[in-house]
């Protein structure tokens, strides 16, 4: 099978950005549109085939945040925010009184956001990590995102096979203070009792949080090497897996193979375990460049 993870959310193809657009119009039918979504879901189990962790690619997500706000009680969906330094901007989310999962739901929220193309297929389970839940959220303290997320992910485990892959690029951009520190240390704990886990950071450099996270107790860590230069991987925690984002997700230009392959070869000089993925979400690209991106790391890994 393929080292390699189709990381974050993944762009609509054209057809179904335009259906989208006549569906606003009011010049076609919402069966029209969930027709265009099963064909994309198609593209994306095809273009991961022979890979041992599937993504459905968070087609229905918006972003990382918002399907939360449909299972936790007391949640309101507030304004925009923009997603780091990127184009994108995401929901805030406003949590009130005391945080309670919607036990009527949560069967078909994971049905909704959580697809496989069969029931023996392995899933790329992704989330935002609990540091990203409270970047995007108010009237909420860390210790209580960890708490609710340990029963979302309870719920979600109970359905879907998989390894757990938490989108972290808060932990790059600020100092992390010693209580969140701690209260993340046991988070990750209880997590990965219950199934492999890894943490993806991007959007800026390694150095001040690598320490840190090798002190988690997961499976693997991910880094953004369009930001990170190999040679700063001085030593590797080998219990780790190193999850390597070597192809520009922010960037139209497509590598060529030979430029992966020179990081590739360089990062397996130091690392004993590697899988492959996109520096950050796919999203960012037209869904033709992202595809070509895919491919190349897929052939790679």
């Amino acid at each position: 099978m393929k080292k390699v993870f189709l990381n974050g959310i993944y762009p609509y193809d054209e057809n179904l950005i335009l259906k989208l657009i006549d569906f606003e119009k009011g010049r076609t039918s919402y069966e029209k549109i969930q027709e265009e979504f099963r064909k994309n879901y198609d593209l994306i189990w095809e273009l991961q085939k022979d890979i041992e962790y599937k993504s459905d690619g968070l087609l229905s997500w918006h972003d990382l945040l918002r399907p939360f706000s449909e299972i936790i009680e007391n949640t309101k969906v507030l304004g925009l925010k923009r997603y780091f330094e990127t184009n994108f901007f995401y929901r805030k989310l406003f949590f009130d009184k005391k945080l309670k999962i919607k036990e009527n739901k949560i069967n078909e929220w994971i049905e909704n956001y959580f697809k496989i193309p069969d029931e023996n297929s392995k899933r790329i389970i992704i989330l935002p990590s609990p540091l990203l839940f409270l970047e995007f959220s108010e009237n909420i303290k860390l210790k209580s995102i960890c708490e609710i997320m340990e029963e979302i992910i309870d719920a979600i485990l109970s359905k879907r096979k998989g390894i757990l892959f938490f989108e972290d690029p808060v932990i790059l951009k600020r100092e992390i203070l010693k209580e969140e520190k701690d209260i993340l240390r046991k988070f990750y704990k209880k997590i990965s009792s219950k199934t492999e886990v890894i943490v993806q950071t991007y959007f800026g450099k390694i150095d001040k949080a690598i320490n840190f996270l090798f002190s988690l107790d997961i499976k693997g860590i991910g880094i953004d090497f369009i930001r990170n230069e190999v040679e700063k991987i001085k030593s590797w925690d080998k219990d780790k897996i190193l999850v390597a984002g070597i192809v520009d997700c922010e960037n139209s230009y497509i590598e060529k193979k030979e430029e992966i392959e020179n990081i590739l070869n360089k990062l397996r000089e130091k690392v004993e375990e590697i899988y492959l993925s996109g520096n950050c979400d796919f999203v960012f690209l037209p869904r033709k460049i992202a595809d070509e991106k895919f491919k190349i790391i897929k052939n790679l890994a």
